[in-house]
């Protein structure tokens, strides 16, 4: 018995009009799509507090209880002198402070998936709430501000006109460990090398690998180990120079990381 399918009239779609129909079709989905990123966005842009101080813009989820998006306030107020004089230049004068109650507004409007804290160049900062439960609440917006001094530093020794893609390929030259280290030890974020497993047991680090390895935890003690045995000058001179090892301290890197863990194993391992 026949279902009555091959009744029906079989029409062939000339190849350019099965084009046509694909972009109809791509046009439709990208409009839906439009559609759907623009009610998320209109959702993440309701519900908002704001609280302006003399060098801060904070804008908060109402749903964060406003006492601590004070105390926020008060803690980077309190280092605004603090770490512009550490880094030895002038953060921008109005910083704006972005603060996201849950992990996936944090996502979306700042595309850093899974983290907790971010800089939008030097006046725009990004921090989610939850972060704040294993931490003092100001460690990582201070961490955060220190980063967006250090941009502000690098940008202000750029000759002028300021050439924006050079910038940027000098920028990626940056070593991690010397910007997180530097953001960790203005934050006070130490963690004890005793608790750092890698540290006692391996006697071969290289900068290399400290980039690639949990950087945090021991970022801070790199940064002392400079303050202690250059000095704080050396330190920026470091920095402005992006990590230039050998330039900077006329050492090796590789004999710059022999001593830092010499340093860190006579302090803290022994």
């Amino acid at each position: 018995m026949k279902s009555g399918l091959e009744k029906l009239p079989v029409v062939l779609i000339p190849y350019h009009t099965a084009g046509i129909y694909k972009k109809i079709f791509a046009i439709k989905r990208n409009i839906v799509a439009l559609f759907i990123m623009a009610f998320i966005f209109s959702a993440c842009n309701r519900d908002w507090q704001y609280l302006k101080s003399a060098h801060f813009n904070i804008r908060s989820r109402s749903d964060i209880s406003p006492d601590k998006v004070k105390k926020l306030d008060k803690v980077l107020e309190d280092n605004y002198a603090r770490v512009s004089q550490f880094l030895k230049t002038v953060p921008d004068s109005l910083i704006q402070v972005n603060i996201y109650s849950h992990q996936w507004q944090y996502d979306l409007a700042t595309g850093n998936y899974n983290d907790v804290g971010s800089v939008e160049g030097t006046s725009n900062l990004h921090f989610i709430l939850q972060a704040w439960d294993e931490k003092e609440i100001g460690n990582i917006a201070v961490r955060e501000f220190t980063h967006a001094v250090t941009l502000k530093l690098l940008m202000d020794q750029e000759p002028k006109p300021f050439d924006l893609q050079k910038f940027r390929k000098k920028l990626a030259t940056m070593p991690v460990w010397l910007t997180e280290g530097v953001g960790v030890y203005e934050s006070n974020e130490f963690i004890d090398p005793k608790t750092v497993s890698f540290l006692k047991t391996d006697t071969a680090i290289n900068l290399k690998e400290l980039n690639s390895r949990q950087i945090h935890q021991v970022a801070y003690t790199l940064t002392e180990y400079i303050m202690q045995k250059y000095g704080h000058d050396k330190l920026v001179e470091l920095l402005v120079n992006y990590g230039n090892i050998p330039k900077v301290l006329g050492v090796t890197n590789e004999q710059f990381t022999k001593d830092w863990y010499a340093f860190v194993k006579q302090k803290y391992l022994v």
